[in-house]
Protein backbone atom coordinates (compact mmCIF):
# COMPACT_ATOMS: atom_id res chain seq x y z
CA UNK A 1 0.00 0.00 0.00
CA UNK A 2 2.97 2.78 1.01
CA UNK A 3 4.58 1.79 -2.13
CA UNK A 4 1.71 2.39 -4.33
CA UNK A 5 1.33 5.75 -2.97
CA UNK A 6 5.13 6.31 -2.84
CA UNK A 7 4.95 5.42 -6.29
CA UNK A 8 1.82 7.29 -7.56
CA UNK A 9 3.32 10.76 -5.70
CA UNK A 10 6.67 10.47 -7.96
CA UNK A 11 4.85 10.17 -11.12
CA UNK A 12 2.68 13.10 -10.12
CA UNK A 13 6.07 15.18 -8.73
CA UNK A 14 7.49 14.60 -11.93
CA UNK A 15 4.71 15.33 -14.11
CA UNK A 16 4.54 18.38 -12.25
CA UNK A 17 8.01 19.32 -12.78
CA UNK A 18 7.99 18.07 -16.32
CA UNK A 19 4.79 20.79 -16.83
CA UNK A 20 6.95 23.37 -14.74
CA UNK A 21 9.62 23.35 -17.32
CA UNK A 22 8.15 22.83 -20.37
CA UNK A 23 6.10 26.18 -19.50
CA UNK A 24 9.22 27.99 -18.71
CA UNK A 25 10.74 26.96 -21.96
CA UNK A 26 7.86 27.87 -23.94
CA UNK A 27 7.64 31.34 -22.87
CA UNK A 28 11.54 31.59 -23.10
CA UNK A 29 12.09 33.20 -19.54
CA UNK A 30 15.63 33.96 -18.20
CA UNK A 31 15.35 32.30 -15.09
CA UNK A 32 14.92 29.06 -16.39
CA UNK A 33 18.22 27.46 -15.73
CA UNK A 34 18.07 28.31 -11.85
CA UNK A 35 14.70 26.41 -11.53
CA UNK A 36 16.01 23.61 -13.34
CA UNK A 37 18.73 23.26 -11.02
CA UNK A 38 16.60 24.16 -7.80
CA UNK A 39 14.39 21.27 -9.75
CA UNK A 40 17.09 18.81 -9.85
CA UNK A 41 17.62 19.68 -6.52
CA UNK A 42 14.48 18.90 -5.39
CA UNK A 43 13.97 16.14 -7.46
CA UNK A 44 16.73 14.32 -5.11
CA UNK A 45 15.68 15.50 -1.94
CA UNK A 46 12.53 14.44 -2.54
CA UNK A 47 14.05 10.89 -4.45
CA UNK A 48 15.91 10.33 -1.34
CA UNK A 49 13.04 10.79 1.26
CA UNK A 50 10.73 8.39 -0.44
CA UNK A 51 13.19 5.86 -0.66
CA UNK A 52 14.54 6.35 2.76
CA UNK A 53 10.45 6.17 3.84
CA UNK A 54 10.12 3.09 1.63
CA UNK A 55 13.42 1.73 3.51
CA UNK A 56 11.90 2.05 7.21
CA UNK A 57 8.30 0.40 5.65
CA UNK A 58 10.25 -2.60 4.85
CA UNK A 59 12.35 -3.02 7.38
CA UNK A 60 9.02 -2.66 9.91
CA UNK A 61 7.42 -5.12 7.91
CA UNK A 62 10.33 -7.33 8.57
CA UNK A 63 10.02 -7.14 11.99
CA UNK A 64 7.01 -7.78 12.24
CA UNK A 65 6.97 -10.33 10.02
CA UNK A 66 10.48 -11.90 12.10
CA UNK A 67 8.81 -11.27 15.68
CA UNK A 68 4.87 -13.02 14.70
CA UNK A 69 7.48 -16.45 14.11
CA UNK A 70 10.27 -15.84 16.69
CA UNK A 71 9.92 -18.30 19.55
CA UNK A 72 10.39 -17.12 23.04
CA UNK A 73 14.45 -16.95 24.67
CA UNK A 74 14.43 -18.13 27.64
CA UNK A 75 16.89 -15.71 28.62
CA UNK A 76 14.31 -12.66 28.03
CA UNK A 77 11.75 -11.88 30.51
CA UNK A 78 8.45 -13.18 29.71
CA UNK A 79 6.54 -11.96 26.33
CA UNK A 80 9.78 -10.52 24.89
CA UNK A 81 11.26 -12.29 21.62
CA UNK A 82 14.25 -12.05 20.31
CA UNK A 83 15.41 -12.87 16.86
CA UNK A 84 18.96 -14.40 17.87
CA UNK A 85 17.20 -17.50 20.11
CA UNK A 86 15.29 -18.38 17.15
CA UNK A 87 18.38 -18.29 15.13
CA UNK A 88 19.88 -20.70 17.42
CA UNK A 89 17.08 -22.77 17.36
CA UNK A 90 16.60 -22.65 13.14
CA UNK A 91 20.46 -23.55 12.79
CA UNK A 92 20.41 -26.16 15.50
CA UNK A 93 17.58 -28.39 14.00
Amino acid sequence: MFRKKAHSFLLVWSRFGSQLMESLNDQKAPSLTSVNLVRLLLDEYILVAVESQLHEHSTQELMSSIQQYALPSPMAPAGRYTTHYLIFCSSNG
